[in-house]
């Protein structure tokens, strides 16, 4: 048995189409995760960076966690645990051993920014894929910091260089040959694998560490050009995706693309697009359509109401049934929350067992918490709670939703609070709950109006902000309040 400790440091991520089937993964964490709530969780694509939450399990006394997963190509799993995290690949039909270790004490993690912990790996050899993308991986990041201060450093999308003559700067040439060089060391890795996955994870890789260093059309001809677009396989498509969105983003700062979007048409958005070079098929149009309005929801001269519905048009009008999929993880994670947007309707039980709907509809507004009991600042920020809601009680409703994993924890909790008496719901087991009001970090609040949309996204925590915020509610009531009070 060879045991092959493995750890992640960039971000790249990889999918692959294979027949469904299930993936199993059994674990034995380190006794410091003892006892915990494990998360596992992947991105949607290599577009909106979607968090799906696909499993979860509680690590138990002895250190033993699992996961069972139907998946019809290869997938990126996060493993999270309070503020640690851990990335490996899963493939279809493929069962993996492995070990969580503990994490390094001079590294910080929080929940919103999980520190990452080393994964050790029973029954791999060198073969094995994450034991492959670890070689080039490790390679990469060793390269990158090596290079501070160069336009690879931090691995950043930037906007193409344009002038051929720039690109031949002493820097750039010598940054270039040791990519080369690079790339050829590790080929061999490509002569011990069969696995097509990494074949293509291999080749995007190293055409992304070159992307800023290239003139676009440069890197068209010599690294897309003859190509299409693999939308299964994250990699491929987040270089084509990153390619479109540093050659073309600039041009969504212009007046012209600003009226574009405003009238929201999509067909003279995509022309806007339209490159000198080489014309696009349906599928890489569709793509590079979804990246920069993408983009475009970064620039403060756009609104999200506007590349929302342009989303949405282009999810109705493509044929590319992954492009659809696509758009409708952009919506999800970047226009479902937005100030005016309905919030999702949810029932949970109580304290009491007793379920409750929220947003309620007795017209008041509702102030969202979603908390953790074992998390400091959840605690903390509970101790305003009873002063403003006595201020504001009448207009506002306070509730408080558990996502700790046992209800047992929510109650031991509010034995130790017994003067709580603003409304404690229970969802620390519903991941359809987390991933629509997309909890990722705690505390977590959210502020619903009287017509149950939207009006701050995510609100602030208790403090001067958030008073103003009621003050102007309580003064004001209906009348003029915030993003579609108005609407029913």
């Amino acid at each position: 048995m060879s045991r092959i400790k493995l750890i992640f440091f960039l971000i790249f991520a990889g999918l692959n189409q294979s027949q469904a089937s299930e993936a199993r993964l059994a674990g034995k964490a380190d006794p410091e995760y003892f006892n915990r709530e494990i998360i596992a969780w992947t991105p949607g694509d290599p577009v909106s960076h979607f968090e799906k939450i696909i499993g979860r399990d509680t690590i138990s006394s002895k250190g033993f966690f699992s996961f069972t997963f139907k998946l019809d190509h290869t997938i990126p799993l996060y493993l999270r645990t309070g503020n640690v995290q851990a990335r490996l690949y899963i493939q279809p039909g493929k069962k993996y051993k492995i070990g969580l270790l503990k994490k390094d004490p001079s590294v910080t993690g929080t929940f919103g920014n999980p520190a990452p912990v080393e994964l050790v790996f029973m029954d791999a050899d060198s073969t094995e894929l994450n034991f492959l993308i670890r070689e080039v991986d490790n390679a990469i990041n060793k390269l990158l910091s090596k290079q501070k201060g160069s336009p690879i450093a931090d691995q950043r999308p930037t906007q193409l260089k344009k002038d051929s003559v720039e690109l031949k700067t002493p820097q750039n040439l010598k940054l270039l040959h040791k990519i080369d060089s690079l790339e050829k060391e590790l080929s061999g890795l490509l002569k011990i694998s069969s696995d097509p996955y990494f074949k293509k994870y291999f080749a995007s890789a190293f055409g992304i560490t070159r992307l800023p260093l290239l003139s676009g059309k440069t890197f068209f001809e010599k690294y897309l050009k003859g190509q299409g677009a693999d939308l299964s396989h994250f990699e491929n498509t987040w270089m084509w995706s990153r390619y479109f969105e540093a050659e073309f983003e600039s041009r969504l700062y212009g007046q012209k693309a600003i009226g574009i979007i405003q009238s929201e048409n999509l067909k003279e958005f995509s022309a806007l697009l339209k490159s000198k070079y080489f014309v696009l098929t349906d599928t890489l149009r569709d793509l590079q359509t979804l990246t920069l309005l993408s983009a475009a929801l970064n620039i403060k001269n756009h609104k999200k109401e506007n590349v929302c519905r342009m989303t949405q048009s282009l999810k109705g009008e493509s044929a590319i049934s992954l492009i659809q999929a696509f758009c409708e993880n952009l919506s999800r994670k970047s226009f479902s929350l937005i100030p005016g947007a309905h919030a999702p309707q949810f029932s949970l039980p109580d304290k009491n067992q007793v379920f409750n709907t929220i947003p309620t509809k007795d017209q008041k507004h509702t102030y969202l918490i979603f908390w953790r009991s074992d998390i400091k600042e959840c605690e903390e920020l509970f101790f305003f709670i009873p002063e403003l809601k006595k201020k504001y009680g009448a207009k506002i409703n306070f509730v408080a939703i558990n996502m700790d994993p046992k209800p047992d924890d929510m109650s031991k909790f509010l034995q130790r609070y017994p003067k709580y008496d603003w409304l404690f719901l229970y969802g620390g087991n519903d991941l359809s709950l987390t991933g629509i009001y997309q909890v990722k970090a705690f505390p977590l609040c959210y502020l619903v109006n009287t017509f149950g949309r939207f009006s701050h996204s995510p609100a602030p925590e208790p403090g001067a902000e958030l008073e103003k915020i009621f003050e102007d509610i309580r003064k004001k009531g209906q009348k003029g309040f915030l993003p579609g009070q108005k609407e029913n």
